[in-house]
């Protein structure tokens, strides 16, 4: 099972604030849409993973499950933390020094 099945819209859906360059004043875009399912990290939905360090929310050895991300920002790779909870990293290389890919 996928686990974003068991996810209500409203807990995904959120209000991203930017402001372009140049500008004085921040702009609001809606994300309700997530459709990226290859990360450029190489990590793709239904991916799981466990935690290698202590952060100041989760315990090492948590695990997370990824989730699809939104093309409005790109750079956010998104997990389905241990509180079935969503959270955000960064969509990079340094995802393996948080995490251990799990074999599916």
């Amino acid at each position: 099972m996928n686990p974003e099945d068991e996810l209500p819209l409203k807990d995904r859906a959120y209000i991203l604030r930017f402001r372009r360059e140049g500008a004085t004043v921040d702009e609001f875009m809606p994300v309700v849409t997530f459709t990226i399912t290859t990360y450029k990290c190489g990590l793709r939905t239904g991916d799981r993973l466990r935690l290698l360090k202590n952060t100041g929310k989760y315990k090492a050895g948590d695990y997370f499950s990824v989730l699809t991300g939104a093309e409005e920002e790109p750079t956010c790779l998104w997990t389905l933390d241990p509180a079935r909870k969503t959270s955000a990293w960064d969509d990079d290389f340094s995802i393996y020094d948080m995490f251990e890919k799990l074999e599916s």
